[in-house]
């Protein structure tokens, strides 16, 4: 007899939704807790490096259009100087 399984049975296997959407809060906490972090920022900061921690916030951080000058600008109609 053959160990391998039908299409139809892997996929009826688990919902698709437990399987890709991560772990449960609680899953999670005891995940942490035997790592021995307190928070998923602790095990992030210690997982990766600071030069990319540092990049991620740059390219995250909004921008301002390059078109249009700042708001505090006297070229701006909003203010009265720069």
């Amino acid at each position: 007899m053959s160990n391998e399984r039908s299409l139809t049975e892997l996929e009826q296997a688990d919902p698709f939704a437990e399987r890709h959407i991560g772990p449960a809060a609680d899953e999670q906490a005891r995940m942490l807790d035997a790592l021995g972090y307190a928070s998923m920022d602790a095990l992030l900061t210690d997982a990766i490096p600071a030069s990319i921690r540092e990049k991620l916030a740059l390219a995250c951080r909004p921008r301002r259009p390059r078109h249009r000058p700042p708001r505090n600008c006297a070229r701006s109609r909003t203010a009265t100087r720069c």
